[in-house]
């Protein structure tokens, strides 16, 4: 009888989980088939020009994901949203997050490193990400952020 009763409880959770993941697909559904998500209006299109720019100055290889997780809950153009990501591309990164880390430095009033020598290795990145990582988020931050200002107006 012991295993019944345990058979039961996990049979009753694993019911109410699936059924859960089940209601949060419906929800999703629901979510995607908003119409700002896909129409372009004035709101909707300048909040997803926004929502794109600042998920550009993310330092994270999710930034389409986040601009779109975004666009769903800011209720904008989904696809503008993100192509607007793509303005940190391959050839475009290293001089947007340098400029992010200028910035960042200069916010914090730090110098710059005077010789930042390049390597291609793990080994330079876990080197420099501890003198470099306070100036460098705060400058993607801020220059998100005035992007965000700029593209409102």
């Amino acid at each position: 009888y012991p295993n019944l009763c345990q058979d039961a409880i996990l049979d009753v959770f694993y019911r109410r989980r699936s059924e859960s993941v089940l209601m949060e697909v419906a929800n999703f559904g629901a979510l995607i088939n908003d119409n700002n998500l896909w129409h372009l209006n004035r709101h909707s299109v300048a909040t997803a020009v926004s929502v794109g720019l600042f998920c550009a100055f993310i330092p994270l290889p999710i930034q389409m994901l986040l601009a779109a997780a975004l666009a769903v809950l800011c209720r904008c153009n989904l696809p503008i949203s993100i192509v607007f990501v793509w303005i940190s591309n391959p050839l475009t990164v290293a001089p947007l997050f340098f400029g992010a880390y200028k910035i960042g430095a200069w916010i914090l009033n730090r110098p710059m490193e005077q010789e930042l020598t390049f390597t291609s290795s793990l080994g330079w990145i876990t080197s420099q990400i501890s003198t470099i990582w306070q100036p460098f988020l705060l400058g993607c931050f801020t220059t998100g952020a005035v992007f965000v200002l700029i593209s409102r107006n």
